[in-house]
């Protein structure tokens, strides 16, 4: 059950986004900064106050609350202006130097929000086409700050920037499942390395992945990071207008037949739960079925944990409680996603080892 300040938080969340014509409620001066305070937890500052804009002037926040929330939402938007920026530089050089490429979440997911401005930034994802061999090699030799090479990418830093070069989109712990993803990626990178579109306040152009790609990697990059260190508010509704896109444009696509070709039935059942319960979005087009407990566990989650799971209060103080905390959380689940809790440790084991003497031969 839901706190009141969770319940106009939500309010103001469904008004955001479209769902939700008005308050139902007047609004207190500490309850207002305690819904502030929980948009900064979740990192939807940016959106929550698209909802505050469309009030009447009589139901905004407190005038010293709304001057605050104005000009961290300014910073969000110039963070956004200086990422488009970096992004297209990025995309461009890399398409430059031989490596075809699409911006995966981040700035590409932000053009589909009404005002892509008003989505906080992370990092930079960038897919890259070609051998890892030679993506590795080209990175350590014409980059600095370079990170050690994962399954998923390689990573650096230009400037201020967090960029992460990926071999593939994601991956699934199940061997069996992880081919398929692999073999559907492939499949896929044509494509959404052709698809374009233009940045905001801009004439750069940029790639990014088709609305049919990121009904199911979206989706299936949410589901990684929830059985890593969480998932936040900003991601289920990244994937909200993933899923207005897709219903707009009228897509025939089979979402059923992805989501269990790739493992994902159960968790596309809970979060789609959240996004109509929560988010108000109708779901009965789509033909997925709803699963209220999964949701609620997940949701119940978001909310103490905050965005990626930053926020959590048991998380521990150093490594060994982080990591004790973190398989604790994850066997919370065993039940209900046993290939994720159990493969997991031998997954990153034998891609550890593999990739390590992989990779060593291109250090220096």
């Amino acid at each position: 059950m839901l706190t009141r300040t969770e319940e106009l938080f939500f309010e103001l969340l469904r008004i955001a986004l479209g769902t939700q014509e008005g308050l139902t409620t007047t609004l207190t001066d500490d309850e207002w900064l305690d819904v502030s305070q929980m948009a900064v937890k979740q990192s939807v500052l940016g959106i929550l106050y698209s909802a505050v804009e469309k009030l009447p002037e009589a139901h905004r926040p407190p005038t010293d609350l709304f001057i605050d929330m104005y000009q961290c939402v300014q910073e969000i938007e110039d963070r956004n202006r200086h990422m488009n920026k970096m992004t297209a530089l990025v995309s461009s050089r890399f398409r430059k130097d031989g490596f075809p490429n699409c911006i995966l979440k981040g700035q590409g997911i932000a053009l589909l929000y009404p005002n892509p401005l008003r989505r906080q930034s992370g990092d930079i994802d960038i897919w890259l086409k070609g051998e890892r061999k030679e993506i590795v090699r080209y990175i350590r030799s014409h980059l600095k700050n370079v990170e050690e090479a994962s399954y998923l990418h390689i990573g650096f830093y230009l400037k201020d920037i967090s960029i992460e070069a990926h071999f593939c989109p994601s991956y699934a712990f199940s061997p069996l499942l992880n081919n398929r993803l692999q073999h559907w990626f492939q499949i896929q990178q044509e494509e959404q390395i052709s698809h374009f579109e233009q940045m905001p306040e801009t004439e750069n152009m940029i790639p990014v992945p088709t609305v049919s790609f990121n009904v199911v990697f979206i989706l299936h990059h949410i589901y990684r990071h929830f059985f890593d260190e969480g998932i936040g508010l900003r991601q289920v509704i990244d994937f909200f207008y993933v899923l207005e896109s897709f219903k707009k444009q009228g897509i025939k696509f089979d979402l059923i037949e992805y989501y269990e070709k790739f493992g994902l039935s159960k968790f596309a059942s809970s979060i789609f739960w959240i996004i109509e319960k929560y988010l108000g979005m109708d779901m009965s087009l789509l033909y997925i079925h709803l699963d209220e407990k999964g949701g609620q566990q997940i949701l119940d989650g978001i909310l103490l944990t905050g965005n990626m799971g930053r926020g959590d209060p048991q998380k521990g103080k150093n490594r060994k409680e982080r990591i004790t905390h973190r398989y604790k959380r994850l066997f919370r689940f065993v039940k209900e996603y046993p290939c994720e809790i159990l493969l997991r440790h031998p997954f990153f084991i034998y891609q550890t080892i593999k990739f390590s003497i992989l990779d060593s031969e291109f250090k220096n």
